[in-house]
């Protein structure tokens, strides 16, 4: 039986975008339940009504990077939220620049996927990981950028974890890795790294830029089959 999955789609002042990156999915995968919040941007009530979306506005802004210690519990807090009300196995981290141009078809033996990108995993990640929770990353790059897919039960099993990776882990990181640790997905990746959660890498999706073979003229073919294939392609903001 596939996976549940539920959409998590946080927007801010980029209503354009927005309805189009919900539409396109929607017409792809129709039914699936999609849960729009606004970062204390925009009022996209009658998107949601004409989508048919669950939707959310709130106060406070979180932002995509540069996270405080509250910023970052009220985004995993979200994240929550979704995971509860939807009951979904995974949780497409939908952005305004994802590009849906086919159905998704979840194998169940996905738990989560990120992807593929050249982004490594610092030292200090590792340190902690090894010393505090006994364990290694399970990819070799940060990348749960929009089009990831973000484990349901982690949200919903193990917040007391989240929560406290947030109050004790967080401020270490930045301490050892400096501001340019404090992304969404880096922050998303590292708490499925803790709890161990075994992640697919660009299994769904393509990053714009990803250049998986090298520019070899008898090669471009397969840049081609590869970057055409994934449903799903993050980056794009023609339609901004």
């Amino acid at each position: 039986m596939p996976p549940r999955l539920a959409v998590h789609h946080q927007c801010y002042q980029s209503p354009r975008a927005t309805q189009h990156a919900a539409e396109l999915f929607l017409r792809w995968n129709p039914g699936i339940p999609y849960f729009l919040y606004s970062d204390n941007g925009d009022d996209y009530t009658d998107l949601a009504a004409e989508l048919g979306l669950t939707y959310h506005f709130s106060d406070t802004n979180v932002g995509h990077s540069l996270y405080s210690s509250d910023q970052l519990l009220e985004l995993f807090s979200r994240i929550k939220s979704t995971a509860d009300l939807s009951q979904a196995d995974l949780i497409l981290w939908m952005e305004d620049d994802v590009v849906t141009r086919g159905r998704l078809k979840i194998s169940p033996q996905v738990h989560s996927t990120c992807l593929s990108t050249t982004h490594v995993i610092w030292p200090a990640c590792h340190q902690l990981l090894r010393d505090k929770y006994k364990t290694e990353p399970n990819v070799p790059s940060w990348g749960m950028a929009g089009g990831a897919m973000l484990n349901g039960p982690l949200f919903r099993d193990q917040w007391s974890m989240i929560k406290q990776f947030v109050i004790d882990d967080y401020p270490y990181l930045i301490k050892e890795c400096g501001s340019e640790v404090c992304y969404g997905d880096i922050l998303l990746q590292m708490i499925h790294m803790i709890a161990n959660v075994p992640c697919s890498v660009g299994r769904y999706v393509v990053d714009h830029c990803e250049r998986p073979f090298p520019a070899i003229p008898g090669l471009r073919y397969l840049r081609k089959f590869h970057y055409n294939r994934k449903p799903l392609i993050h980056g794009i903001k023609s339609h901004y």
